[in-house]
């Protein structure tokens, strides 16, 4: 140890590195490759194959008789990546991507591989933001300022759990219900009530935002993430005048 250094931090992801393998790494590798025979033909062969020579990938998904444009394509096979999402310097971290040069480098490790009848494609995850847009008043005492940045970033949390670094895996596919998070807002113990909440999809980056009740992936390659931001404003409580008749 060097007494002059203080302390180390590595703010930016680095690339090409792999740790000493293990004992459990290594009787899990070799079970692996005598079960593949390092040839890409079961939906299982192409996840492992790729986790195995790529340490950066973090997770894989095979989807067969798909191709980029459709999930109807016989003879097509998607593989879809996404990268670690330790010490990374995206312009949103909530979609992970892989470069192009890296998917590249996948998709000529994996021809050598497979079946030469099979037309093979590595790409990205099809992303799909999440957006929330409602009115909240916070308990007296609460500064709204702080309290609406706050709420803000729970709520991103709440929804994209693993970029906040919790345990929680990343899903492709699934299904996120207003309600849920309408729920979680209002568990919070700073807020006193939320009016006129609702909730977003955008399937793309080409299409508009769309009111759902239920956000639900649009295709088997879809993860469903947190926007950037979301709408909090100051609840709008309508007061409605009510008079009596003469002898009220």
């Amino acid at each position: 140890k060097d007494f002059e250094i203080k302390t180390m931090t590595q703010p930016y992801e680095s690339f090409g590195g792999r740790i000493k393998e293990q004992s459990s790494e290594y009787y899990t590798r070799v079970a692996e490759r005598l079960r593949h025979k390092q040839r890409g033909i079961t939906i299982r062969d192409y996840e492992h194959l790729v986790l195995e020579e790529f340490p950066a990938i973090y997770k894989v998904k095979c989807i067969n008789h798909t191709s980029r444009y459709s999930e109807y394509a016989p003879g097509n096979v998607s593989v879809v990546v996404i990268p670690y999402f330790k010490n990374k310097n995206e312009k949103n971290p909530f979609e992970l991507k892989v470069s192009k040069a890296k998917l590249s480098e996948i998709r000529r490790f994996l021809v050598k591989l497979n079946s030469p009848f099979v037309n093979l494609d590595v790409r990205n995850p099809k992303y799909e933001p999440i957006r929330v847009h409602f009115g909240v008043e916070f308990h007296i005492g609460y500064d709204r300022t702080f309290y609406e940045n706050q709420l803000n970033e729970e709520i991103k949390e709440f929804i994209s759990p693993w970029a906040f670094g919790k345990e929680e895996d990343i899903i492709f596919g699934g299904k996120i219900n207003h309600s849920i998070i309408l729920n979680f807002i209002e568990e919070r113990p700073y807020v006193d009530f939320v009016t006129g909440f609702r909730m977003y999809q955008q399937e793309n980056e080409n299409k508009a935002e769309v009111e759902v009740l239920v956000a639900e992936g649009t295709t088997a390659s879809s993860v469903l993430v947190t926007a950037l931001d979301h709408i909090i404003e100051e609840a709008q409580c309508d007061l409605v005048e009510v008079s009596g008749g003469d002898g009220g």
